[in-house]
């Protein structure tokens, strides 16, 4: 019976531990959000590369000023591919926009190199803003946020904003695979001497 209840408590440590290291995105949070018109109305994010893209048009504001849209857009990129990102403003107000990216796949935005502010956008219109995808050492799904927050002479939108705690604003995740695959060049390495002339086996 003891044996029996060790095992059990073994059991249960193992799944608390697995469900702890399953990293959690975080749900971002406003005080007004987009209600007010301060909506992201439309995103494309296209691999220039690849020319795929996925698109969420005419959106309107988010319930809870969120949308996890991770189950119904995903994207693929590799490294050294150009993505470009297209959002739309609502007509009602301008907009400061940015891009968080979760590069190493740890359920954040706050390593450096995951931030990219796409700058202003007047209402009722569009703004577009490329990067490359970098060489990481983590291949697999992740993320990509779009937020806006209303203009940002009011408060201005920063990496630590990953999770909100702005006033207006919204905030969209989409689904991101990273398929890296890093080529390096080669290394050789001799022993012995070698002597200028001197013929060399490279493998």
């Amino acid at each position: 019976m003891r044996k029996l209840l060790l095992s059990i408590f073994c059991a249960l440590c193992c799944l608390f531990v697995q469900a702890d290291l399953i990293a959690q995105y975080c749900t971002p949070t406003f005080g007004s959000g987009c209600g007010f018109g301060d909506q992201i109305e439309s995103v494309t994010i296209t691999n220039l590369t690849s020319s795929d893209n996925i698109e969420n048009l005419a959106s309107g504001c988010s319930a809870g000023d969120y949308a996890d849209n991770t189950a119904l857009y995903s994207l693929t990129v590799g490294a050294g591919d150009q993505v470009e990102v297209e959002v739309c403003t609502s007509p009602a107000y301008g907009q400061q926009y940015v891009v968080f990216i979760d590069f190493n796949i740890d359920g954040d935005f706050a390593d450096p190199g995951e931030f990219f502010d796409l700058g202003n956008v007047a209402a009722g219109a569009c703004g577009t803003f490329d990067f490359p995808i970098p060489c990481t050492l983590n291949s697999g799904v992740s993320r990509i946020r779009v937020m806006s927050d209303w203009d940002s002479t009011f408060e201005v939108l920063t990496q630590a904003n990953e999770c909100g705690g702005l006033t207006y604003g919204e905030a969209e995740d989409y689904e991101l695979v990273l398929d890296i695959d890093c080529a390096f060049p080669p290394t050789a390495t001799a022993s012995g001497s070698v002597c200028n002339g001197d013929p060399v086996t490279v493998s």
